[in-house]
């Protein structure tokens, strides 16, 4: 007689459980003369002390020659090949790992900063110790290194022999961005800094902070990250591992008040005259690219001889300390062997032309520097503008429209009210709503918001955390969820198909940028004498300006951002796009492309 299914399934059920029985007697110990069944059972194992992997860093030894014979290049175009520490990686690498000190690396972007916080790290981890990496934002930042930097080093030897392969929470909802162990009992969680739960969430002994010069001012209302972060090493104060890394941006910002606090160390490479001095970009020839020693003259022109006279440098305190705990670095593009001269000259006079020489400071020299007058906008004229508050908001308004920008700690919302022929319009108010998004309180306050000021339709950024806008969306017919699109081909706006997986409105971004430049200069965007009307909420409104650049034989458009905030430019554009939808067009029984009213 044929079984049925459900007999089937208790026999796989006995025969699993007899396999799984076979196995463990056979791996199970057995004393000489003693009977399988009658054999002591395992000692208990501690998952909880840290087990030193074979390959780990012996004690007293040098992270860099550890570096050199264990590690693999993870990530680049050298990955697979035996990493190799640069000259100048050596101190800083062998400083952090040995602990103990505060070590601050100002340094030009893609010279290898990132690559020194990476051999730390792995050291660290598989001497079995807890490792925090420090981003500026949980996203897009901090998701960006787990995937591009974190991931492929663990992926690597030595350390994806020791990793535990399942992930403890998700990228999406674990309230650290990633957090991954290995068998050595190390661990590593990736945090950003505008979170302070993030920061608090687990002690560490290694603490690995990258582009602090982005880093909030205060992370949530609890004060600056990264002495929040250092707080998490109270317990590993005497051997903690502590390297803070940045391209420089403006004076007085992070990285330059911690640089400052060190001895600040410059890189000096010796000439054949027996001169020693720290090259600066006088000491540059352009044509050809070369190095000058300004003792003899001499020229180091670009290729080996480069090469071989940043590699035979050393590292020189050139201050003295304010902290006696900090150690700090700096170093420019054309001291590390990674780059070339010619690339530098090649930046700087493409610098010259496009008159963003405070860029080129910043990602070149390893300065910091205030903004170029090319990179601030004049907003006098939109500030002269402005009508007084008394008769304000405008009698015409007859419709109202929001849109609302998502950050990890708040919501920027902007009202624009319309009069009946859409001839104007108007920013009625702006709201900032402090609170992270994934809690339900910033968005109750969002739709008292909507409420109070008569919103028609809000359309809402569902990039940066999609579920709690898709769940608004159901419950409140007023929000409109949608996700921007670059391109010059796109429609301003353009309503999701009927039956289709996507649920979101796309905004054709370029053509919304325009759209709004334009009524901004010409008048037709009216804005009140408010309190939150300052210059700085103009400059972010006008945050960013379009330029046409040649790439392989053709004229491409890119937008290029002077001021280091726009959210107030991205809600003013999703109330513009949402000010063109109807509600059945919402419901897709109408045309699925909305043009833009003229």
């Amino acid at each position: 007689m044929a079984k049925t299914g459900a007999e089937r399934q208790q026999d796989w059920r006995d025969r699993r459980k007899a396999a799984a029985m076979r196995d463990r007697a056979a791996v199970a110990p057995r004393l000489p003369g003693v009977p399988a069944a009658e054999a002591p059972a395992p000692a208990p194992v501690d998952l909880l002390t840290p087990r030193p992997a074979a390959e780990a860093p012996a004690p007293g030894q040098r992270y860099s020659e550890w570096a050199d014979e264990h590690l693999i290049v993870s990530a680049g175009r050298k990955r697979g090949q035996r990493w190799k520490t640069l000259a100048w990686q050596v101190e800083p690498v062998d400083r952090a790992g040995a602990g103990g000190a505060i070590v601050v690396l100002r340094c030009a972007s893609q010279a290898g900063k990132t690559s020194v916080a990476l051999v730390v790290g792995a050291g660290r981890l598989l001497c079995g110790e807890p490792v925090l990496v420090v981003t500026p934002a949980a996203r897009p930042a901090g998701s960006t290194f787990s995937r591009e930097r974190l991931e492929p080093l663990l992926a690597s030897p030595p350390l994806v022999r020791y990793l535990h392969h399942e992930r403890v929470g998700g990228l999406a909802r674990s309230s650290s961005l990633t957090y991954r162990t290995l068998s050595t009992g190390g661990s590593v969680s990736v945090a950003g800094a505008e979170s302070p739960s993030q920061l608090a969430a687990r002690g560490a002994s290694c603490v690995l902070a990258d582009e602090i010069a982005r880093f909030p001012a205060s992370a949530g209302r609890e004060g600056p990250p990264i002495p929040l972060a250092l707080e998490r090493t109270a317990d590993w104060r005497e051997t903690r591992s502590v390297l803070l890394t940045s391209t420089p941006v403006l004076p007085g910002d992070a990285m330059d008040q911690w640089y400052s606090s060190g001895d600040q160390r410059h890189w000096f490479v010796s000439c054949s005259c027996g001169h020693a001095w720290s090259p600066e970009w006088k000491h540059v020839a352009a044509d050809p690219p070369a190095i000058v020693c300004p003792e003899c003259g001499r020229r180091y022109p670009d290729g080996p001889e480069h090469v071989n006279l940043v590699e035979g440098g050393h590292w020189r305190p050139t201050s003295d300390a304010e902290d006696p705990e900090v150690i700090s670095y700096s170093l420019p593009r054309w001291l590390s062997a990674a780059s070339t001269l010619r690339a530098c000259v090649t930046d700087r006079k493409r610098a010259e032309r496009k008159n963003t020489l405070a860029v080129w400071r910043r990602t070149c020299a390893a300065v910091p520097s205030d903004p170029d007058p090319s990179e601030v906008v004049d907003v006098s004229p939109i500030e002269a503008r402005r009508e007084p508050m008394d008769h304000w908001p405008p009698a015409d308004v007859s419709i109202a429209f929001g849109g609302t920008d998502v950050q990890a700690d708040r919501l920027e919302v902007a009202i624009l009210g319309f009069p009946r022929d859409r001839s104007w319009s108007a920013v009625l108010a702006y709201h900032v709503i402090r609170g992270r998004p994934a809690y339900a309180e910033p968005w109750a306050k969002l739709q008292k918001v909507l409420d109070g000021a008569g919103v028609r339709l809000c359309a809402i950024d569902a990039g940066f955390e999609p579920r709690p806008v898709r769940l608004l969306a159901q419950r409140d017919r007023r929000v409109v969820p949608i996700r921007g699109m670059a391109g010059d081909g796109r429609m301003p706006i353009e309503a999701p198909a009927p039956g289709g997986k996507s649920w979101c409105h796309v905004v054709g971004a370029d053509p919304l940028k325009r759209d709004l430049l334009q009524k901004v200069d010409s008048g037709w965007l009216r804005l009140p004498r408010a309190p939150w009307c300052t210059s700085s909420w103009l400059r972010s409104l006008t945050a960013e300006h379009e330029e046409r650049v040649e790439r392989a034989g053709r004229v491409v458009t890119r937008w290029v951002v002077h001021h280091r905030r726009n959210e107030a430019m991205d809600a003013c554009l999703y109330a513009l796009a949402v000010s063109n939808l109807v509600p059945a067009e919402r419901t897709g029984r109408r045309r699925r492309f909305v043009r833009l009213a003229s």
